[in-house]
């Protein structure tokens, strides 16, 4: 879907109402000039496998992009899993990362922590996928981060609890 006054390739992840991805995020509509026709967008997506990345992954599948996935474990693709170009590895990983952007016209990043991952992976991952847009001379990003939002199951750590109060 085209949207007035943006590029061509804009992602919109809905082609009507959006109640995208969480229950945090909405989207507006947008109605595109039937004049103007744009080529879908190829997109990079980190964090696919994961609860929002998955819908993510379904909706820009949905919508007709083609999307470029790096993911650990590429079973937890499910049903979407041939209809991306998959590129195994890790966000840690410079060369997975560079290849998964390669090519590409945005980039979607909706990564996180999981049981075992090192404290400081968004900041490390995130900062691979820059530098591999900056080698690529890709500009469209859109990142996602649950740091400092609440969900009722949450158990918060001393140091959660902290920046909750600083905040």
């Amino acid at each position: 879907v085209a949207l007035p006054g943006l590029v061509p390739g804009a992602l919109v992840l809905s082609g009507g109402p959006a109640h995208v991805v969480s229950r945090t995020v909405q989207v507006a509509h947008f109605e595109a000039s039937p004049a103007k026709v744009f080529r879908m967008a190829v997109i990079a997506l980190f964090g696919a496998t994961g609860k929002t990345g998955s819908r993510v992954l379904a909706r820009a599948v949905a919508a007709g992009h083609e999307v470029q996935v790096l993911v650990r474990d590429p079973s937890k693709l499910g049903p979407v899993r041939d209809q991306v170009t998959v590129v195994p590895g890790d966000v840690l990983d410079a060369a997975a990362v560079d290849r998964t952007v390669a090519g590409v016209d945005a980039v979607l990043s909706v990564f996180g922590q999981v049981k075992g991952s090192p404290r400081d992976l968004q900041a490390r991952g995130t900062l691979l996928i820059i530098e591999a847009m900056k080698r690529h001379d890709i500009s469209r990003v859109v990142t996602l981060s649950g740091g400092g939002l609440r969900a009722p199951q949450d158990r918060p750590k001393l140091p959660d609890r902290m920046i909750r109060a600083a905040l």
